[in-house]
Formats: structure tokens, sequence, C-alpha cells
């Protein structure tokens, strides 16, 4: 929405959210990017719980290289939301593991290089245990 592309015909319901991001007037109670951060920071925390869940069981899974699949996908998701995150809010808090609410207000705003590094990291680990997009669609029918 916040574009020279976007034009806001109307709002609708009692406020001017969308309106105000067209606009680049934002307030801190804006409620579109409220729900857009916890959305993301829920999508965090369930992933980092995936993984810490993943790297700690002593399941044996049924296809080899199952477990390292799922993880490299969790971190391959995570990064992206974080990257939408720098996108948009430049710095942020970036847990790379289950937080819990009191820890939470541990977690300042992180530079967005260092950030970005860990993601690339990331991403070139997760790329090891990924299929090719032709091998992960044969493997599904």
């Amino acid at each position: 929405m916040a574009s020279d592309n976007v034009f806001i015909k109307a709002t609708s319901g009692g406020n001017s959210w969308s309106e105000d991001i067209n606009r680049h007037d934002i307030d801190a109670d804006n409620g579109k990017l409220a729900t857009a951060w916890n959305t993301a920071y829920n999508g965090i925390y369930i992933i980092n719980n995936a993984i810490e869940q993943l790297e700690k069981t002593t399941v044996t899974f049924s296809t080899v290289g199952l477990k390292e699949r799922l993880l490299a996908e969790a971190k391959a998701i995570r990064a992206l939301i974080y990257f939408n995150l720098v996108q948009a809010w430049g710095g942020v808090p970036f847990p790379l593991k289950v937080v819990s609410p009191q820890e939470s207000y541990n977690y300042l705003r992180e530079d967005k290089t260092i950030i970005l590094a860990q993601l690339v990291n990331d991403l070139k680990a997760a790329k090891l245990d990924l299929p090719l997009p032709t091998q992960a669609l044969m493997q599904d029918v």
C-alpha cells in the first residue's frame, strides 16, 4: 500500500489505516501495521519452536534426510519473514530461538546488516538440504 502505484478510493470501517499508509502518514497505533508485526512474530515463534523440537527429537523419520529438509524449510521461511520485517522496519528484534514473554524484553532492535548476514547464512545452509523444485514436485506425486 505504501506506493505511488496505489490509490485507495474509500476507507472501510471506522479507521483510515490503509489510507494513512498510502499517504505515508503512519501513526504508531496503525492497526494494519500492528497486525503485520504481530503475525510475523507469531510465525517466527512457531518456526523457532519447530526448529528446537526437530533438533532435539530422537524420532527416526521414515525418509532419509526428511528431518534435515524440514529444518531447512523452517529456516528458509523464517528468513523470508525476517527479510520482510527488515524491508518494512529496518532493524527489528531478532530472536533465533523460542523466547518467553519475559525474555522478549531483552531483544531490542538488531542492526539490519547483522540480520541480513544471518539470513544469507541460514539460506546457504538450508540450500544444501532442500530438494530442487522439480524433485520436490515429483516426491509429492
